[in-house]
């Protein structure tokens, strides 16, 4: 950009720097709601409920649900710890630093194969378990487990960066 850049100029940079801002946005509400609920919520409380011999359902149905949530999580976290440290030194500096971010996480993006994949049996796995496990289906009753844009939120990892 020139030393004096037109209005159309700035217009352009706003407008970028916007983008940017909501792609920070949409990476916050992604971690903090989706992730971080299904990974603390769900996962883990279900697994403590195995290691303290009060298992809601078995290891296998809850690798058969969640697979490598654990990854997603700490990846994505570390995705938006990233992101978040550039905005704190300004929107020019996150918008300077977003593709070398990204492009540093792009090998993370790997470990939504399975994810994207197995989508509708994990569904189905969550509705199976759902009308066969009363103690699931309270489990899931008590923690908010709610229908959200056409999969359950608990399996909602087909993120996309749009």
């Amino acid at each position: 950009m020139t030393e004096n850049p037109t209005k159309e100029e700035e217009k352009d940079l706003q407008g970028t720097l916007d983008a940017v801002e909501g792609f920070l946005s949409s990476e916050r509400d992604y971690v903090e709601d989706s992730l971080r609920k299904l990974f603390e919520v769900f996962y883990t409380r279900l697994n403590v409920h195995i290691k303290l011999k009060r298992a809601i359902i078995e290891q296998k149905d809850i690798v058969s649900i969640f697979g490598n949530i654990e990854t997603l999580y700490v990846a994505n976290s570390k995705l938006y710890s990233d992101l978040l440290g550039l905005r704190m030194k300004g929107r020019q500096e996150l918008k300077e630093g977003l593709g070398k971010t990204m492009q540093d996480f792009i090998p993370y993006l790997k470990v939504y194969t399975d994810y994207i994949v197995k989508t509708k049996e994990r569904n189905d796995k969550v509705e199976e378990l759902k009308k066969s496990n009363k103690k699931f289906r309270e489990f899931v009753k008590i923690n908010g487990f709610v229908k959200k844009k056409y999969i359950y939120i608990i399996l909602c990892i087909c993120y996309t960066y749009t």
